[in-house]
């Protein structure tokens, strides 16, 4: 979690890949950190997914994970 101005912004790694989130980044955090956490990012290896992608239709074909709602289900969720 890292606090901001307005609230708390939730950093969530993913356990499948080197993926990355700021959940409801869009919000809360200005241009310039956003600019600055991705680049902390990509030192680290990881690679930035916007969370507004998340929120849409989980259309994967990997036959060994079915029922997900979102690609942030899918992905940066508990399973």
């Amino acid at each position: 979690m890292l606090k901001v101005r307005g609230g708390i912004a939730v950093i969530r790694a993913s356990n499948f890949g080197n993926l990355i989130t700021i959940l409801d980044e869009d919000s809360l955090l200005e241009n310039l950190s956003m600019t600055r956490l991705k680049r902390i990012f990509e030192k680290f290896g990881y690679t930035f997914v916007p969370s507004e992608i998340l929120e849409l239709d989980y259309t994967g074909k990997n036959g060994g994970v079915n029922g997900f709602r979102s690609w942030r289900l899918r992905f940066f969720d508990y399973t």
